[in-house]
């Protein structure tokens, strides 16, 4: 057949629809291409099978040998990734920061990293630092702490600090140019020791340390927020603030507020306030600690106010349901201190030890020796605040906003959780129980002698049945068993676990294995 004309192929063309017209075209394009492939790439004869799979076999074992003789040993591969890690820590300018960190510590192991748990405050810290690349390593940060506090106790306004990866160039806190961004973090100075406080403001009281500031540095990384996305929902950043380069978050501490929570139930709360005033100022605090052989050698402390007081907004129709904190401001505090404190305090409410106990136990001259008693629960105890000299901290509003409503949220759980709880309490204290039961509990010469009545209301007896069933009786504290002096148990070392003590070598101390002898580390609460 003749081929058709231009004209024909043109109309035969424009009478095709748009899809049929672009099919034409890929078409046309694929023959063209395929077309050119074959002129440039001829065919080869095809191989048998078996030549193919000698030659795979050879090009496997080649590649095989080249592996072998290019994988480098782990240790060089270890200083690769080390010397990696190093440029990384190279890349980015640093600044000194300190962070005010809240917690619930009920469900961890304490603030401090310990070797076998990673269930700490600092172990969810540091992976959420690390996450969000703001350091490289722990070390390389120069990170220190105001306070290590014990399993199971909360904070408001613990404080560390550390260096971290910041966007600005000249502000504070920042290493200046003539450093370079790759310089070592100076290593803060010892500012002061835990007994340094000669000549400080007695009179000085807690301060909002949250309050905005002026000049925020807007355009710096928002710390709170990297962080709070990463941290778990009992954990939030809640301020910071740029420091000098020798700033340390212990050393730089001017004082530390705690407060305890309780219920008053049958609580003498005057007995308790009065006895909390013979605390106030310096004393000799080793009857009411847990003692630190390797740490501590000095139990003097200063505490500047001691309070009792109502929790606001917890008014209840029961004063019994009342809700009380105890405040205490100072400037340093033994391990376990409060909690002692607290121990005996609760005994004076309960009137089974006069205020008076509390000049014995600070007459360490005439009472050197601790009676053994139980220190308060944990749970309660809060580390309310960390006090600094000339250091503010700040915080986004858009985060300060979602940090409120996070916490609002938490507390209305427990919020309901509690008053489930109260409502159980005031059904079994409106519940009445028969005459003759409750006289055959109590037995003779009781208040249900004499009165006619079938029944009694729990609330009525709850205090005489309380007393006939709360069972050993109590053991005036210097009746009691007395725990080993801190002089005794000095003398009882070995010459030269003495002379490590003197020079200050707690670590060689524990080296030298006397770690069961002595007692655990050091706690601020």
């Amino acid at each position: 057949m003749a081929e058709p004309s231009v004209p024909d192929e043109r109309l035969a063309l424009l009478s095709l629809s748009k899809e049929e017209l672009v099919d034409r075209i890929l078409q046309a394009s694929s023959n063209e291409f395929k077309g050119a492939k074959e002129t440039k790439e001829p065919k080869e004869p095809k191989e048998p099978k078996e030549t193919k799979d000698r030659e795979h076999s050879r090009s496997s074992s080649k590649r095989s040998h080249k592996k072998q003789d290019t994988k480098q040993p782990a240790s060089d591969q270890g200083e690769g990734r080390k010397r990696k890690q190093e440029k990384v820590n190279q890349s980015f300018r640093r600044r000194h920061v300190a962070l005010k960190i809240a917690y619930l510590g009920h469900k961890y192991q304490g603030y401090a990293t310990q070797d076998h748990t990673e269930d700490t405050i600092e172990g969810q810290l540091f992976k959420a630092l690390h996450r969000t690349c703001l350091i490289s390593d722990r070390a390389s940060s120069h990170y220190s702490r105001c306070a290590r506090t014990d399993k199971g106790v909360s904070a408001l306004g613990n404080v560390f600090s550390l260096w971290l990866k910041t966007k600005s160039d000249k502000a504070l806190g920042v290493l200046p140019d003539s450093a370079g961004a790759s310089q070592q973090a100076p290593v803060p100075k010892k500012l002061r020791t835990d007994m340094d406080e000669e000549g400080m403001d007695t009179a000085q009281t807690p301060f909002d340390t949250l309050s905005m500031v002026d000049n925020p540095d807007e355009d710096e990384m928002d710390y709170l927020l990297m962080l709070n996305r990463l941290l778990p929902d009992d954990i939030r950043i809640v301020g910071w603030a740029p420091v000098h380069l020798n700033f340390d978050a212990r050393f730089n501490c001017l004082a530390r507020v705690y407060k305890y929570f309780f219920v008053q139930e049958d609580l003498d709360i005057a007995k308790m306030q009065q006895a909390a005033q013979k605390l106030v100022g310096e004393h000799d605090f080793r009857n009411m600690c847990k003692i630190d052989l390797l740490n501590v050698s000095n139990f003097r402390r200063r505490i500047l106010t001691f309070d009792i007081q109502r929790v606001e907004g917890s008014d209840s129709a029961d004063p019994k349901l009342q809700m009380w904190e105890i405040v205490i401001h100072g400037f340093s505090f033994l391990w376990h201190q409060v909690r002692c404190m607290a121990a005996v305090l609760f005994m004076i409410g309960r009137h089974q030890e006069p205020p008076e106990i509390i000049d014995q136990l600070l007459d360490v001259d005439s009472n050197p020796r601790k009676p053994a008693y139980e220190m308060a629960s944990h749970l309660p105890l809060l580390l309310y605040d960390c006090l600094f000299e000339d250091v503010k901290f700040r915080h986004a509003p858009a985060t300060h906003h979602r940090s409120y409503h996070h916490l609002e949220s938490q507390w209305a759980n427990a919020a309901i959780e509690a008053s489930i709880y109260l409502t159980m309490l005031k059904y079994f204290r409106n519940c009445f129980l028969p005459r003759q039961s409750v006289a055959s509990l109590l037995g003779p010469n009781t208040l249900v002698d004499g009165v006619p009545d079938a029944f009694f209301r729990w609330s009525d007896v709850q205090f005489d049945i309380d007393n006939k069933l709360k069972g050993k009786p109590h053991v005036p504290l210097f009746k009691r068993l007395l725990t080993t002096s801190y002089e005794d148990r000095i003398s009882k070392l070995s010459d030269k676990k003495r002379s490590m003590l003197k020079k200050g070598r707690p670590d060689a101390m524990r080296a030298a294995d006397v770690s069961n002898e002595v007692g655990d580390g050091m706690d601020d609460s």
